[in-house]
């Protein structure tokens, strides 16, 4: 049940200057295997960051960030299984000697008065409990900054976002435990809630900020104007979707292969908000010595 894990981080990043130009981009991989067997967990990430001085008077940036996380296990937490390897009783092994026919008999426990724990190596080894997390996030930003007269700037960015995560459990068909010591038939072990649950959430986020900003100071120096006007504007969409079957004829977990009704459910909503919003400030000051701002 436990073993060495390696894990494996892979990095390659490539910046400089062309003329104009910055740029930084780097790619990232990592696969990490759990000590405990069937825990695994992959992560692809990908940075772009680029600004260029398209004119004189215009400089433009953009920023992008994409991240998969891919993360499976034996649909158990980590502290359960864990405990549920470690604790078992030891009066019986997990499966019963081998009588021959090459048949695995995995046993439920060796008493009638013993507390019965997991069977984790069979849990493992028959691979009836499954669990895939699928996390993905993309943020994207575009930016300007214009130097339209002297004093006058106008900055703009949009930036959107969108994060979707996928959660499969799947629950397999039942297996038989028997008596460690007599070799008995107890029953089968079969997962509550067997069949396959699909969840899938989605976050979408949009964000435009913008604004001018005008700065002066008077010949002499002694008086100095900065004013400043903007507007912002947020959206965000959550979205979520639910689906459970069971009764399944063979290990194929998709949704579809599953039994229809009553073996089934759909759920989701769509949950929304937005916001709208204009600022202004005003700075002035007197020889660097008398602030006033609103």
């Amino acid at each position: 049940m436990f073993n060495p894990a390696f894990v494996h981080q892979h990095n390659l990043s490539l910046a400089g200057t062309a003329k104009k130009t910055t740029y930084n981009v780097a790619l990232n991989y990592v696969d990490q295997d759990g000590t405990m067997r069937s825990f695994n967990y992959k992560k692809y990430n990908v940075t772009a960051d680029l600004t260029t001085q398209a004119t004189d008077w215009m400089k433009v940036g953009f920023y992008t960030n994409m991240m998969k996380g891919d993360r499976s296990f034996n649909g158990i937490s980590q502290d359960d299984a864990i405990l549920s390897t470690m604790s078992q009783a030891p009066t019986y092994m997990p499966w019963l000697p081998d009588d021959g026919t090459g048949v695995r008999k995995y046993t439920r426990k060796a008493y009638d008065n013993e507390m019965y724990n997991k069977n984790m190596p069979m849990i493992v080894a028959e691979d009836i409990l499954r669990q895939k997390n699928i996390n993905t996030d993309i943020n994207a930003q575009l930016w300007l900054d214009m130097n339209l007269c002297k004093g006058l700037t106008w900055y703009t960015k949009g930036a959107v976002r969108q994060i979707n995560t996928r959660n499969e459990y799947w629950r397999g068909g039942a297996i038989s435990l028997y008596n460690y010591h007599t070799g008995d038939f107890m029953e089968a072990n079969a997962a509550d809630g067997y069949g396959l649950t699909v969840d899938e959430n989605r976050t979408f986020y949009t964000n435009l900020y913008t604004y001018l900003k005008y700065d002066y100071t008077t010949p002499n120096e002694n008086h100095n104007f900065s004013l400043m006007a903007g507007y912002s504007q947020e959206t965000n969409k959550y979205e979520t979707l639910q689906a459970y079957r069971r009764d399944y004829d063979f290990d194929l977990p998709t949704i579809d292969a599953g039994a229809g009704s009553p073996n089934w459910s759909n759920s989701g909503k769509v949950e929304e908000w937005a916001l709208m919003s204009g600022f202004f400030r005003l700075n002035y000051n007197y020889k660097d010595r008398y602030l006033f701002e609103a």
